[in-house]
């Protein structure tokens, strides 16, 4: 009889506890447990609050503003003001997507790489304001093909040598206080052709 009178006082308790507990987030919503990353708890008598912060998801972009010096999608956000000869920017709401080396973009930038002193010259023109530091991207070639980075007054940044049909390759540009940025394809001789892809570019 002891015994059952214990438990019962234990229940009671453990009752009474649960009841003066109340969990509070913008209006007293529940959210999951996963969802939560930090608590904060307030007592008044006896009844507790416990305040948390739910946990934001941002996967699903990489896209800031500039104010924040944090990354963007280059090819979604950063348009070119000018281009010449056969190049195409694809972004992702153009919905145009492609699949390079057995991998699907949904954004990509297509340049025909032109031979120095023959045919048409291939390039964007970037204006970046001097605000972005570094560039990141793969690069792509269906042939033997150069991506060359030019800064203000033309000034040569990059040279990156694609191989033919190889896996996309990591590139990083330094734009350090570039203003003015080109992106040109180029043939390495004029017996070759071919098509240069970049994808999964980004700028901070």
């Amino acid at each position: 009889m002891i015994k059952v009178l214990a438990l019962l006082f234990v229940l009671s308790i453990v009752l009474c506890l649960t009841s003066c507990i109340t969990i509070v987030i913008g209006g007293g919503e529940k959210i999951p447990d996963s969802e939560i990353v930090e608590f904060e708890t307030h007592k008044e008598g006896s009844n507790t609050e416990i305040y948390y912060t739910p946990k934001i998801d941002n996967a699903e972009t990489n896209v800031v503003t500039e104010e924040t010096g944090r990354i963007k999608n280059f090819i979604d956000d950063i348009a070119p003001y000018a281009k010449k000869g056969s190049t195409q920017r694809f972004t992702t709401e153009d919905g145009k997507s492609k699949e390079i080396a057995g991998v699907i973009y949904d954004n990509y930038i297509k340049l025909t790489a032109s031979y120095d002193g023959i045919g048409k010259d291939n390039y964007l023109l970037y204006n970046l304001g001097g605000k972005y530091n570094t560039i990141k991207l793969k690069a792509y070639s269906d042939g033997k093909e150069s991506l060359l980075f030019y800064g203000d007054d033309d000034k040569l940044l990059e040279i990156i040598k694609v191989k033919e049909k190889e896996l996309p390759i990591d590139v990083m540009i330094d734009v350090t206080g570039v203003k003015r940025l080109k992106i040109k394809g180029e043939h390495r001789s004029a017996m070759t052709s071919g098509t240069l892809y970049i994808v999964d570019a980004t700028i901070e």
